[in-house]
């Protein structure tokens, strides 16, 4: 499975990530958050490098883990690359360490509580008193990493008033059935203006879409998530 996955990552980067219109947004400036190093090209799907690392590094799995995002990558004696992984439809963080000799190994698992970041609006909590949130299973074996037609108009309605902060959506990781529907949007952000480029909202964070029942959107909740507790 794992081979078939490296040699459908290898198609897509042929069809899709050698065309510059495929790309959602390329930043120049420098993106750093606690010493990791926050994507700054945004593409349709994972960039075919570091799919290779992360399938590579997982290979003996018991298990199938889906990459379901990069959320940084650190330089140390070699390089450390996060990811977001799906594994039997939960969330995990994986750190993958490669060498200088290009050897790797995964050093860390942790656990992905995706509560934590949608729970912590009080502002959220009154709206999502009512079921649990359900884990969206990609329908693909490579994700793609943006949103679906239906979620991005929904984003794009609730960003409308935002100021401050630009945020570039991933992929929908949960949702959540209330007076209307919440939606766990993973995305980076980066401050708009250059005066704010090193400001702390720099960064991945979990937004919390809501629609009502008349269709109004807006965004209820907006969690940044610290790096280097995943890296401890």
């Amino acid at each position: 499975m794992k081979k078939i996955l490296l040699v459908l990552l290898l198609c897509l980067c042929v069809v899709g990530c050698g065309k510059k219109a495929e790309k959602k947004e390329e930043k120049k400036e420098e993106n750093l958050s606690g010493g990791w190093e926050i994507a700054t090209e945004f593409e349709t799907y994972l960039p075919i490098k570091d799919a290779e690392i992360f399938y590579k590094a997982t290979k003996d799995e018991s298990e199938q883990v889906l990459p379901i995002a990069l959320l940084g990558k650190q330089v140390v004696s070699g390089t450390n690359y996060m990811f977001l992984v799906q594994k039997d439809n939960e969330y995990y963080v994986y750190v993958i360490y490669e060498n200088l000799e290009n050897k790797l190994s995964i050093t860390k698992k942790t656990k992905f509580e995706l509560t934590k970041y949608t729970n912590e609006n009080k502002e959220l909590d009154s709206k999502a008193s009512v079921g649990g949130w359900k884990v969206v299973v990609p329908e693909e074996d490579i994700p793609s990493m943006k949103l679906d037609e239906k979620t991005q108009k929904i984003f794009d309605e609730a960003s409308e008033k935002l100021t401050g902060t630009t945020y570039y959506p991933l992929t929908v990781l949960a949702t959540q059935v209330v007076s209307g529907t919440n939606y766990a949007v993973i995305a980076y952000g980066t401050p708009s203006t250059k005066e704010l480029v090193n400001d702390s909202t720099t960064g991945v964070y979990i937004l919390t879409l809501y629609q009502d029942l008349k269709g109004t959107s807006e965004i209820v909740a907006s969690s940044y998530i610290d790096l280097t507790e995943y890296n401890k």
